[in-house]
């Protein structure tokens, strides 16, 4: 298990309680996704980093340090950003971030059309929320 990850994604589920925006949870997930690639920095090699990343566009070479939060803050929101911009929307935006990190997979076609629905205030979005972040937590626990 990823107990690194189980942290952020617990902390992460309580902020979803009782919210009912679409916009809002859709933000919480933004959030969760961010969290989860900083943690997952903090804990990493740039090295390690530097491999997954594509060096042309998302972090470029320079003096990091990734026991400082804001270097890993910084790369944490070129990676998301860049990621994100590729995917455009929705779960394949988040999933797109979470690859870097090791968390991605796959996600069902009904929790993917209603978080992909969140941005329009489509309905079940609450439910929607808690199923996606159940999965990434369960992508951490098998890892």
């Amino acid at each position: 298990m990823k107990a690194w990850a189980g942290a952020v994604v617990d902390a992460h589920a309580a902020r979803l309680e009782g919210r009912t925006d679409p916009l809002a949870l859709g933000a919480v997930l933004d959030d969760l996704v961010r969290s989860l690639l900083v943690a997952w920095l903090e804990r990493e090699q740039m090295s390690a980093v530097e491999a997954v990343m594509n060096p042309a566009y998302e972090v470029p070479s320079g003096d990091y340090d990734l026991s400082l939060e804001a270097d890993r803050e910084y790369i944490a929101g070129r990676i998301a950003g860049r990621r994100a911009t590729a995917a455009k929307r929705g779960v394949e935006r988040l999933e797109a971030v979470l690859e870097t990190c090791g968390l991605s997979g796959e996600v069902p076609a009904d929790v993917r059309a209603a978080v992909d629905a969140m941005s329009a205030g489509g309905e079940g979005a609450p439910q929607a929320a808690a199923r996606y972040v159940a999965l990434i937590r369960e992508r951490a626990q098998r890892a």
